[in-house]
This record gives structure tokens, sequence and C-alpha cells, in this order.
């Protein structure tokens, strides 16, 4: 969003993935330090197909997605870094964006291009005061950027009990929650 940021003029989006993979292990380094031995990552999802990111880029979209996946790459590694060097450590990787491609396959009856409210726009959210749609189990999106309740849920579900493997590595939460 570089109408707000100015760090696509500074950095290209491999380098801009390196700086936040390396910030993001600091910030986890500082909640270990203060007890935090269990903790679930949640990878970026697909950002590059919300519906207000394909408003502002259309066919470009794909290149928001280029660039969350450069960053979602670097934190599995991460993660078992952090688990290897730090005693203790339980950290787990959820990937959302993984899972949100296998709920894409399967949940072909929810409206993923339109949102379930009117939005304002060029912000993604939705008018203020304007009635959204009756039925938001029928929508992936409310607004501009937010999934529904039936798609968190689906997402939510497979993190805490991953249904294939590439959910969750190198646990689900609830198998993380068993772990000594």
């Amino acid at each position: 969003m570089p109408s707000y940021y100015n760090s696509s003029k500074v950095y290209s989006p491999r380098q801009f993935a390196d700086v936040l993979a390396k910030q993001f292990s600091k910030q986890l380094e500082t909640l270990y330090s203060y007890g935090a031995r269990k903790v679930a990552i949640f990878g970026i999802g697909l950002i590059g197909e919300v519906p207000e990111m394909i408003a502002r880029f259309g066919a470009n979209s794909t290149a928001v997605e280029a660039a969350a996946g450069l960053l979602n790459k670097k934190l599995l590694p991460l993660i078992d870094n952090l688990n290897s060097q730090l005693t203790g450590a339980k950290f787990t990787y959820i990937n959302t964006s993984g899972i949100s491609i296998t709920i894409n396959a399967t949940a072909d009856h929810l409206d993923s291009t339109d949102p379930c409210c009117r939005m304002v726009p060029g912000e993604g959210t939705c008018v203020p005061g304007s009635i959204p749609c009756a039925n938001r189990t029928e929508y992936a999106f409310y607004d501009g950027f937010h999934t529904t309740d039936v798609v968190n849920v689906i997402v939510a579900g497979r993190a805490y009990r991953k249904e294939l493997s590439i959910d969750a590595s190198p646990y689900d939460i609830y198998d993380l929650t068993q772990l000594k």
C-alpha cells in the first residue's frame, strides 16, 4: 500500500520480507524472555485475493500475494530455528494460505468476489450505517479485507486440528497444548 507507507520505495519485496522476518524473530524472542513457551504463529493469508486488493490492484493483486508469500516462506524456518535455539520453546506455524487455498477448493458455494456489505470506495470498509447482507454464511468476506465467520471457523478448526499435513508445522494447536 504505497500510498500509506514508503517501504516499497526503500526495499524490494524480498528485502522487505527479510527485514520483517528478522524483526519478527526478535519480537518472538522477547515474548520468550517474558515467559512465553507455546506460541502459534499464523502466516499471512491470501491477501492478494481479498476484494479490496483486487479493486485496488486488479490483475496486479497477484504481486501483493507474491510479496506476502516471501514472508510466509521465511516463517517456518524461523520457527524451527527458535525451537532449536530457545530451551523449552514450542513455536508452531499455522499455514493460513495453505488452509485458505483448500477452503477455496471445497467452499465454492461461498461468494468470494463480493463482500457482504457495501464498501467505501478505496477504503475496503463498510459504508457506515449500511445494512450488511442478510445471509453472511454465503459470503467469504464481510468487507474488503475481513473474512466472515464461516471462513474463520474453518481456518480456526484446521489450525486447532490439522486436516492436511500442510495446515500446521510442527504441531497443530491441539498438539501444542498437549506438549509438556
